[in-house]
């Protein structure tokens, strides 16, 4: 029995206008075609702790001087309490200065032919973020193919700071290019945080 083919038909028409269809827009009265654009985001949880290294004297072993040392010891400090040759002082303290802190860091950059592209609005839509810095760096204007259509690419960073530090994951959230509806679930469930980087002893 003979095998037939697959057939494959092809329609060629007209791509409907709409906002999904942004980054694919030919008409020049929308300022021609995206090339790139990516849009990265980065979440900074400070909480302010510092590692301070405690220092303390040893006998040297000449003429009775002392050395300062920041290393545990079996031994006690002269004059300090005494202590077993098991137990060892720690060498560093951690102390917390100040409240936590979060910082969204939003690195982006866009590519268009024919005119430069949009650039995404540093104000955001949450008023618990707040507008700290904004960092523009436009590129040299190169050529297409052709030798004569303009290509244009910006990138940039927008940095914010949340006024309720809270647990990082609740506020981490999926970018988009404006040319996409806001119809997708963006929001991180803190609920898919399972995983353990450090295992249990």
């Amino acid at each position: 029995m003979p095998v037939v083919p697959p057939q494959l038909s092809l329609l060629v028409g007209r791509i409907p206008q709409g906002d999904n269809l942004g980054q694919f827009e030919p008409n020049l009265r929308a300022g021609g075609i995206f090339t790139d654009y990516m849009i990265q985001s980065y979440y900074e949880a400070d909480q302010h702790v510092y590692m301070i290294p405690l220092a303390g004297t040893l006998p040297a072993p000449v003429r009775g001087e002392s050395v300062l040392s920041t290393q545990p010891r079996a031994q006690p400090f002269p004059g300090s309490d005494t202590l077993t040759s098991t137990q060892q002082r720690p060498s560093t303290a951690f102390v917390q200065l100040a409240a936590p802190t979060l910082l969204w860091i939003v690195d982006w950059t866009a590519q268009r032919l024919g005119s430069p592209p949009i650039t995404p609005s540093p104000e955001p839509e949450d008023p618990n973020w707040v507008l700290l810095d904004e960092h523009y760096n436009p590129t040299m204007i190169t050529v297409a193919v052709d030798g004569r259509t303009p290509l244009y690419r910006l990138t940039g960073t927008f940095v914010y700071g949340h006024r309720h530090a809270t647990d990082t994951v609740n506020h981490l959230r999926f970018p988009r290019p404006p040319w996409l509806q806001d119809t997708f679930v963006r929001r991180y469930d803190p609920e898919l945080q399972t995983g353990r980087l450090i295992d249990e002893p």
